[in-house]
């Protein structure tokens, strides 16, 4: 075989399998949501897998459909198909998006935030952080797919005079946690701060009614301020958060 025949011959092979690679791509389907971004029935926002128990993750399909968010999942023992509704919340970060994962008329829900990026984080009703998850997928329009925030349902509360006094108490704290005399002597008793300690303490017993209006115990109140004492970083921001949820779901605050 000349040399000019062996040169036919292998382009005449190179251009098969170009035609052959074109017609399978022509004809190929992506089936795989991550890769087209919808479904038959809706929209895919994002994807994520959640870890469970024994290692056993549950993967997430956020997707918009019907004018609901809907996020759908397999259950934990992974015989059935889970679909629950997701409610957005306004967001103070335009790069991301909060659902309540509660019912709509849910006011103390646990929420999820969706970033541009991909991040997805599981809070607590309180707003502390839980699970922080990277998605398998985020579409390029996540942030504006059925977008349409809503303040979430809130009657605001006639506090009780045990819960006025906790606010106050609250309140004082905040004035007075960075004094020095109150780090070098905490509520030891001839302090200046002894007395605020038998405030709070006198509240147990309306331990119960303050709960059930600003959802955190007065000993919580104490705790925190220990933990300013001896400079607790994450109790404290644990326990600001939960306070503080507790006192804007009172007041119907949208912090």
């Amino acid at each position: 075989m000349t040399l000019d025949r062996k040169k036919k011959k292998f382009l005449f092979i190179r251009l098969l399998l170009f035609i052959i690679t074109l017609v399978f791509v022509s004809s190929y389907r992506p089936s795989n949501a991550q890769e087209v971004g919808q479904q038959a029935d809706g929209k895919i926002v994002a994807m994520w897998e959640l870890n469970w128990l024994q290692g056993t993750k549950l993967k997430n399909v956020l997707t918009y459909r019907d004018g609901k968010m809907m996020n759908n999942y397999r259950s934990p023992d992974m015989k059935k198909e889970v679909s629950q509704e997701w409610f957005e919340r306004p967001s103070k970060n335009p790069s991301e998006r909060k659902f309540d994962t509660g019912p709509a008329d849910c006011e103390i829900c646990d929420y999820v935030t969706i970033s541009k990026s991909g991040i997805i984080k599981y809070f607590g009703w309180d707003g502390n952080l839980q699970e922080t998850v990277l998605a398998t997928f985020i579409n390029p329009d996540a942030m504006n797919i059925g977008s349409n925030p809503e303040a979430k349902p809130c009657t605001p509360k006639k506090l009780l005079p045990a819960s006025l006094e906790v606010l106050r108490l609250y309140n004082q704290l905040q004035e007075f946690k960075d004094d020095p005399k109150f780090i070098q002597m905490g509520f030891s008793q001839g302090g200046p701060y002894y007395s605020w300690m038998k405030a709070v303490q006198k509240l147990n017993e309306d331990a119960i009614d303050v709960f059930g209006e600003v959802l955190f115990f007065p000993v919580d109140l104490l705790m925190l301020g220990t933990a300013y004492v001896v400079g607790n970083g994450s109790e404290i921001e644990r326990l600001e958060k939960t306070i503080q949820a507790g006192l804007a779901q009172a007041e119907c605050r949208q912090d």
